[in-house]
C-alpha cells in the first residue's frame, strides 16, 4: 500500500470515527431526523442493534406511506366532488337550452338548483324595465344596486351578516337565513343576481371557493340575456 493510499484510508477512518462519536453523543439524532432513516440503506444482519434500527426505518417509511395514501385519498375525493359539481352544471345547462322564455327560467331553475345542490333557499333577481313578477326588478332599486356592488368583481361573495333589508328583498321576510352566497349573473356587469341561502351560518364561506358558483352565474346570465332580448322583441 502506497503512502497516499494509507493517508486516504486513515482520513476515512477518522471521518467514520467522527460520525460514530457524534451519534454516540447525540443518541436522539435519528428521532429528531427521521427523514435520514428513510434514506439509509441498511442490510439486515443478525446481531444486536441491527434489527432495531431497521425496524425504526420501516416505521418511518410506513408513516410516510400512510401520509401519502391520505393525500392521495384526499385528491381522489376532491376529483370526485368536482366531477359531481360539473355534472350538475351540465344538467342545468341542458335545462336552460330547452327553455324558450324568461318566465320558464324564473319558474324552473330555482327549484332545479335546490334539488341538485341541496340548498334550502334560492332567489333569482333579474333586471327588467317592467313586470309583475317579484323576480323582475328595477336596476335602479337601491337594495339591488347595493347587492350588485358586492359582486362587481364578477365573482361570487359569501356573507353570514347580510343586512335584513337585503335578506327580505331576496328571500322574503319569513325566510330563516344565516348565510348566503351572492352570484352575479354574467360576470362583472351582471344582469341579475342568484342568491343561495341557508339557515346554517357556516354553510357558505369564501374559503370554500366559488369557482363553480361563478360558472353557474355565467350560464344563467347568458340564458337570461338571450331570453330577455327575445322578451323585449316580442313586445
Amino acid at each position: 500500500m502506497s503512502k497516499l493510499e494509507q493517508t486516504i484510508k486513515n482520513e476515512k477512518a477518522d471521518e467514520v470515527k467522527l460520525v460514530i462519536d457524534y451519534l454516540r453523543t447525540h443518541k436522539d439524532f435519528f428521532v429528531d431526523n427521521p427523514d435520514v432513516l428513510a434514506q439509509l440503506d441498511i442490510p439486515h444482519q443478525e446481531g444486536e442493534g441491527a434489527v432495531s434500527l431497521i425496524e425504526k426505518q420501516v416505521a418511518v417509511l410506513r408513516q410516510q406511506s400512510e401520509a401519502e395514501q391520505k393525500q392521495l385519498y384526499s385528491l381522489v375525493q376532491t376529483a370526485r366532488d368536482n366531477e359531481r359539481v360539473a355534472d350538475r352544471l351540465h344538467r342545468i345547462a341542458l335545462e336552460l337550452l330547452g327553455l324558450d322564455n324568461l318566465d320558464d327560467v324564473l319558474d324552473s331553475v330555482p327549484q332545479l338548483i335546490k334539488d341538485l345542490f341541496n340548498v334550502e333557499h334560492v332567489s333569482l333577481r333579474v333586471t327588467s324595465s317592467g313586470g309583475e313578477r317579484a323576480e323582475l326588478v328595477d336596476a335602479r332599486s337601491p337594495t339591488f344596486a347595493d347587492l350588485c356592488l358586492r359582486v362587481m368583481s364578477g365573482q361570487s361573495v359569501c356573507d353570514n351578516q347580510l343586512a335584513p333589508a337585503a335578506k327580505s328583498f331576496l328571500f322574503g321576510e319569513d325566510a330563516s337565513i344565516a348565510s348566503v352566497v351572492l352570484i352575479p349573473l354574467g360576470g362583472s356587469r351582471p344582469c341579475g343576481i342568484l342568491a343561495l341561502g341557508s339557515p346554517q351560518a357556516d354553510r357558505f364561506k369564501n374559503e370554500h371557493g366559488t369557482l363553480y358558483l361563478d360558472r353557474l352565474g355565467d350560464l344563467l346570465g347568458a340564458a337570461v340575456r338571450r331570453l330577455s332580448n327575445n322578451r323585449s322583441g316580442n313586445k
